[in-house]
C-alpha cells in the first residue's frame, strides 16, 4: 500500500511537472544554437538520410531517433519535439519524488521535485531545449528508479509478498534505459557501472544477468537498427572524430560559466552585490548540489549502509559523464541523482525542528525565479510559423518572419556557422552534411568537404553569423584561437554572395547573403560585404 501511494505521488508529481513546463516552455522560440542540430536531424531522417551515413552527428544516435519518432507521430512542429523534452523533464521530476520517498519521506520528495522544477521554470527560454543530455539524464535516472524500485521487489518476495515477473522486469527495465541512455550520450556509459555493483550486493548474480539483459536487448536492437541502415561503421568513424576533436575546444572547468563569475558582479555596487549572490548561488545549484550531496553523505553515517550509497555512486557517475566539458549547464542535466542524495543526507543530518525552517528559506528564490518565469510567459507574442503556433519575444518572431519570408519551403540554404535551428524553421534544405560547424573544433577536412558540397551546388542564399573571435572563445575558451575562423568558407562566400542590407537592417547581428549572379549589376538592396 505505501509503494502505491509513493506510485500515485510520482503519478502527480509526472502530470503536473508536464502541465507547467508545457505552458511555460512547450512552443517557445528561442534561438539556442543546440537544439537545431537535433530538429534538423530529425527532419533529414524523415526524408531519408540516416545518421552518421548521411549526416555530421556529434553524439549517439539515440535523440535523433527520438525526435524523428515524434514528428511522425506528431507532425513536423517545434511542440512535437519539445514534447519529447517535457516528458523527460517530467520523468525526471518524478522519479525524484520516488527516489526520495523510497529513502527518506514523500514530505522531501515533493519538497524535492518542486525545487527543482522551480529553478528550471526561472529560466525556462534558457534551459528548456532540445538535446541529447536531456534525453541521457531521463533515461539515466529512470534507469535507477527502476533498479531502486526493482530491488525493493525483491526484498518483498524474499519476504513473502511481491511477484518473481514484478521483480525481473523491473531490474531488466533499468538495464535498458541506462543502456538507452548511453546509445544517446556515450559517455552516461558510465552510470552502468555502479548500477551492476548494487545489482550484484543485492542480488548477487542474478541481479547482473538482469539487469545485463536489459543492457543487450536494447543494445541489439540499436546495433542492428544501424547495421540495417548502413550506419554503424559512419558511427564508429564520427566517434573516433569526437575522441580526438571535441575535447581540443571544449574543456570547461568544473562549475564554471559562459564569460566567468567576475563578469556577474562587475556592474554591481552595495547591497546589489548580496542580492546577486543570492541569486547566482541558486543560479549555479547544480554545480553545488554534487559536492553537498558528497560532503553531506560523508557525515550521515546511518545513511553509509543503506542503498543511498549506491544513488550517490550513480550521481557522481552522472557527473564525471559531462566531461570534459563540465559547466554550470551541463552539470544541470547530471544533477538530478545529487538532489536526492543531498537532501536525504541533509534531511537525516538536521534535528527535525530545523528542516521545514531550512525547506521555507531555500523556496525563497526559486518562488521568485517561478514567478519570473510566469511573467515572462504572460507577455509573448504568438505567430503562426512553418514550424507549428510558435510564441517568443517579438525580436525572435521577426527573425523567423523574415527567413520565411526569404526562404522557401524546400529550397537549398546554407546556415554558417553555427545557426542548425534555421534549417527547421524554414524547413529548407541544407546542401551539406553537416547542420552546424564549429570553429576551433571542426577538422580542416571537415571545412574542406562543406565547401565541396557548396560549390558543386551554390545554394542562392546564405544565412550567415559574423561571429567575432571573442564570443567563440567566450563559448568555447579551450580553443585555439588560430583557428577560430573557417577562412576559405569565408572566401568564398566573399567572393560569390552579397549582402541584403534590407534583412541585416531589420535582424541586427544576422545577415543573409545573395547569390551574386554572373555579370548581374547589383540591386540597391545588395552591397559587396
Amino acid at each position: 500500500m505505501a509503494n502505491r501511494r509513493d506510485l500515485l505521488g510520482a503519478s502527480s508529481v509526472f502530470v503536473l511537472t508536464a502541465v507547467l513546463l508545457w505552458w511555460l516552455a512547450g512552443q517557445r522560440l528561442v534561438w539556442i544554437n543546440d537544439e537545431g542540430i537535433y530538429l534538423d536531424g530529425a527532419s533529414r531522417m524523415l526524408a531519408g538520410q540516416m545518421p552518421y551515413r548521411d549526416f555530421f552527428v556529434l553524439t549517439g544516435p539515440g535523440t535523433f531517433w527520438n525526435v524523428a519518432a515524434f514528428f511522425h507521430l506528431f507532425g513536423v512542429s517545434l511542440g512535437s519535439a519539445r514534447a519529447l523534452l517535457i516528458l523527460d523533464l517530467a520523468l525526471i521530476a518524478a522519479c525524484l519524488y520516488w527516489l526520495a520517498a523510497e529513502f527518506r519521506s514523500r514530505a522531501l520528495g515533493f519538497w524535492l521535485a518542486w525545487f527543482f522544477v522551480a529553478l528550471l521554470a526561472g529560466d525556462a527560454g534558457g534551459l528548456v531545449v532540445v538535446n541529447h543530455r536531456w534525453d541521457s539524464a531521463a533515461l539515466s535516472v529512470a534507469g535507477v528508479t527502476l533498479l531502486a524500485a526493482g530491488l525493493r521487489a525483491a526484498r518483498l518476495h524474499v519476504n513473502g509478498q511481491g511477484a518473481r515477473w514484478h521483480t525481473r522486469f523491473l531490474i531488466g527495465g533499468a538495464g535498458a534505459a541506462a543502456a538507452y541512455a548511453a546509445w544517446v550520450t556515450p559517455p552516461v556509459l558510465l552510470v552502468l557501472a555502479p548500477m551492476f555493483a548494487w545489482a550484484f550486493f543485492a542480488r548477487r548474480w542474478t541481479g547482473v544477468v538482469l539487469l545485463a539483459a536489459g543492457v543487450a536487448a536494447v543494445s541489439a536492437i540499436a546495433g542492428g537498427a544501424l547495421m540495417a541502415t548502413g550506419s554503424l561503421g559512419p558511427m564508429i568513424h564520427h566517434f573516433l572524430w569526437t575522441t580526438s576533436q571535441y575535447s581540443t575546444a571544449n574543456r570547461f572547468p568544473y562549475g564554471g560559466i559562459i564569460g566567468g563569475y567576475p563578469a556577474l558582479f562587475s556592474d554591481a555596487h552595495g547591497s546589489e552585490l548580496w542580492v546577486r549572490g543570492v541569486l547566482v548561488f541558486f543560479i549555479v545549484m547544480p554545480v553545488i548540489v554534487p559536492i553537498c550531496a558528497l560532503l553531506a553523505f560523508s557525515a550521515a553515517r546511518r545513511v553509509w549502509r543503506t542503498p543511498l550509497l549506491f544513488v550517490l555512486a550513480c550521481a557522481l557517475a552522472a557527473v564525471l559523464s559531462t566531461a570534459p566539458r563540465m559547466d554550470a549547464a551541463h552539470l544541470t542535466y547530471s544533477s538530478p541523482l545529487s538532489y536526492v542524495v543531498a537532501g536525504c543526507a541533509l534531511a537525516s543530518l538536521l534535528p527535525g525542528r530545523l528542516r521545514a525552517p531550512l525547506a521555507m528559506a531555500l523556496s525563497f528564490v526559486p518562488c521568485i525565479m517561478m514567478w519570473n518565469g510566469v511573467s515572462q510567459r504572460l507577455h509573448l507574442e504568438t505567430a503562426q510559423t512553418r514550424g507549428g503556433v510558435l510564441f517568443g519575444e517579438p525580436k525572435d518572431l521577426a527573425l523567423e518572419h523574415s527567413l520565411e519570408a526569404s526562404i522557401q519551403k524546400g529550397e537549398p540554404f546554407f546556415a554558417f556557422p553555427y545557426i542548425p535551428i534555421a534549417y527547421f524553421l524554414t524547413q529548407g534544405a541544407n546542401p551539406t552534411r553537416y547542420s552546424f560547424l564549429q570553429p576551433g573544433m571542426m577538422a580542416d577536412s571537415d571545412e574542406d568537404q562543406a565547401l565541396a558540397s557548396l560549390m558543386s551546388a551554390p545554394p542562392a542564399r546564405v544565412f550567415y553569423m559574423d561571429v567575432p573571435d571573442w564570443a567563440y572563445l567566450r563559448l568555447f575558451p579551450s580553443s585555439d584561437p588560430r583557428r577560430l575562423r573557417m577562412r576559405k568558407i569565408e572566401k568564398w562566400l566573399r567572393e560569390n554572395y552579397d549582402r541584403d542590407q534590407q534583412f541585416a537592417q531589420s535582424n541586427p547581428g544576422y545577415d543573409l547573403l545573395i547569390l551574386r549572379q554572373p555579370g548581374a549589376r547589383l540591386s540597391s538592396q545588395l552591397v559587396r560585404w
